[in-house]
């Protein structure tokens, strides 16, 4: 009873925690503390000589100003052809994944599918230890013929930066139209077959409809993370891009309101991309059909001679462009081991209290994930007005995670100014005394792990949607298994299925912990930085710091795949059937 009671709480907390930073983001953009004489100002009765004063004019700086719209117009570009060149990538490799033996199949999970987790800015480090700072030679001399001098001396760490986002983006492209393909009924195919189609045109006509959705709602997840990501920026010096803009404004001495105003620009140009990946993969009303427990609808086919041949070569290409930066990293690690030694490279300097704090981070969102977790405890007579069990794993995506991190920044923001107005204005020091208290505890630099926890549960928050929560129909098992005469604990043990096992648990925390983003906008000072944070900054300091940062992003990425190995295990199936996969 308590537990259950525990999880509504949290659960009900949850859908506050990306409300309250965007609510506060909106407001630190148009509110702004005036500094008057004390005693002149007629709105101030407290004599503080601080005022409140409400204000477009920092919205209206911000979109003028050339260079932001540089900036936004170079991330928007990249982030554009990231997603298109994921989303042609992605569905030719989950396409004839699945299609496919069992062999390929495990084949395309270990060096397509793995990747997704990695961390684009872990990559881009990763790949200067293997080019270097100028690239791979000829490259500049290769760029300049087509697109001038100018473009052949900046363009590799353009290229990088693609690189390194589009080996995750594809990964997450290839799962998205591979959970689709797997529930896909073979008899639709065969049927159009049958009519006269070829091979292609009976997959555009009866497959593709149905994998388009989930495939744009996953395109719509990276064009958001890539434009607002501010780990590749800072790794490779691309001063010109709107995260590295934000960025510097969030640590500005006094960030606001121009952090919020970039955080508004930044908003709005994220859902606009999504928005536009929504209406690409609405047009198809029909949502694929859910197969039986432990059953999949996909069959695979038999691989000629030379399909075989250019399958094998495609996935050989694509294998060493994904896994090449990480052999990147283990060069600079090795480097640094030889040049500076074994202890210094991976336990000298801040490395210690880097992993402690990412560490305790991790632990402290598994037990939050644990108590709050839906397959755990699963509601008995919830239900919700149009039921989309049978929609896609990826769900929509939402506001960027650096945004969001400019939010909670904002927080402590908007306390001070409303203790300000509270006793200044309407004399309410009642009300001036508590708000005081809340900006202090959401100060950076007074509370900062507070901070860096806060953005670790929105980040897990915004990680379980892209990651699919296993059964939605816990509640109608629960309510047959009641109706069969099971007792309540016995109903819900007989119907808990594909919750949130330990496997998905330890990939969502393990990935949140590890993030870059928002923990480098929260973490303004060394004692409060986790892994993300600590690798970008190693990465730009002289001396050992580049081969510490090479390790602690190998590390990362070790934990991420063996979480995600851990989570695609089997899961414990439900003994109560709900028959929906008879449902079309």
């Amino acid at each position: 009873m308590v537990g259950r009671l525990i999880a509504r709480i949290v659960r009900r907390a949850s859908r506050l925690a990306l409300a309250i930073p965007l609510l506060a983001l909106v407001l630190a953009a148009l509110l702004d503390r005036v500094r008057e004489q004390p005693g002149l100002s007629a709105g101030d009765a407290s004599g503080s000589g601080e005022s409140v004063n409400a204000s477009i004019f920092p919205l209206v700086l911000a979109g003028f100003d050339p260079f932001v719209w540089t900036s936004m117009g170079h991330s928007l570009g990249l982030a554009a052809g990231v997603a298109i060149g994921s989303v042609l990538l992605g569905v030719l490799l989950g396409e004839a994944s699945c299609r496919r033996s069992p062999a390929v199949r495990i084949a395309v999970a270990g060096f397509v599918l793995a990747p997704a987790v990695m961390t684009p800015a872990f990559l881009a480090l990763g790949l200067l230890g293997v080019f270097g700072e100028a690239g791979p030679a000829g490259l500049p001399g290769l760029v300049a013929r087509g697109f001038g001098h100018a473009a052949g001396e900046h363009a590799w760490p353009w290229l990088a930066w693609a690189w390194a986002a589009l080996v995750p983006g594809v990964g997450l492209i290839a799962w998205a139209t591979g959970s689709v393909r797997n529930r896909l009924d073979p008899s639709l195919e065969d049927a159009a077959r049958v009519a006269g189609a070829g091979p292609f045109r009976a997959w555009r006509a009866v497959s593709w409809p149905l994998i388009r959705p989930v495939v744009a709602a996953a395109a719509g997840a990276l064009f958001s993370a890539t434009l607002a990501d501010p780990g590749p920026p800072l790794v490779l010096g691309l001063r010109r891009t709107i995260a590295f803009q934000v960025f510097l404004a969030a640590r500005a001495r006094d960030p606001f309101p121009r952090a919020g105003a970039l955080g508004l620009l930044l908003l709005a140009a994220a859902l606009a991309g999504i928005g536009a990946c929504r209406l690409w993969g609405r047009r198809s009303k029909v949502f694929a059909p859910v197969p039986a427990p432990g059953r999949e609808l996909g069959r695979a086919s038999r691989l000629g001679a030379a399909r075989g041949v250019l399958l094998g070569l495609a996935l050989g290409t694509w294998a060493v462009v994904a896994w090449l930066p990480v052999a990147g990293l283990v060069l600079l690690c090795v480097e640094g081991c030889a040049r500076e030694g074994f202890h210094a490279t991976l336990f000298g300097g801040p490395m210690v209290g880097l992993l402690s704090r990412t560490i305790g981070l991790g632990l402290c969102l598994a037990a939050l994930c644990a108590i709050a977790g839906p397959g755990r405890h699963p509601p008995v007579a919830r239900r919700r007005a149009g039921d989309r069990s049978r929609r896609a794993a990826v769900s929509r995506p939402g506001a960027p995670l650096l945004v969001l991190g400019i939010g909670l920044l904002a927080v402590s923001r908007i306390a001070g100014l409303g203790a300000i107005w509270s006793e200044g204005s309407i004399g309410w020091r009642a009300v001036g005394s508590p708000l005081r208290a809340v900006a202090w505890l959401f100060d950076p630099y007074a509370v900062p792990d507070l901070l860096v926890l806060l953005g670790g549960c929105i980040d897990l928050l915004i990680r379980a949607r892209t990651i699919p929560e296993g059964d939605r129909a816990s509640s109608r098992r629960v309510e047959q298994a009641l109706a069969a005469g099971a007792t309540s604990r016995r109903a819900r043990r007989l119907a808990a299925a594909g919750g949130l096992s330990a496997g998905r648990i330890a990939l969502l925390c393990t990935t949140a912990a590890t993030a870059v983003s928002p923990a480098i906008i929260l973490a303004v000072t060394p004692d409060g930085q986790t892994l993300g944070p600590g690798v970008i900054s190693l990465a730009t300091r002289p001396g050992p710091g580049r081969s510490q940062a090479a390790s602690l992003a190998l590390l990362a990425l070790l934990s991420s795949l063996i979480a995600v190995a851990w989570a695609s295990r089997a899961s414990r199936r439900s003994r109560v059937s709900t028959h929906e996969h008879l449902v079309g």
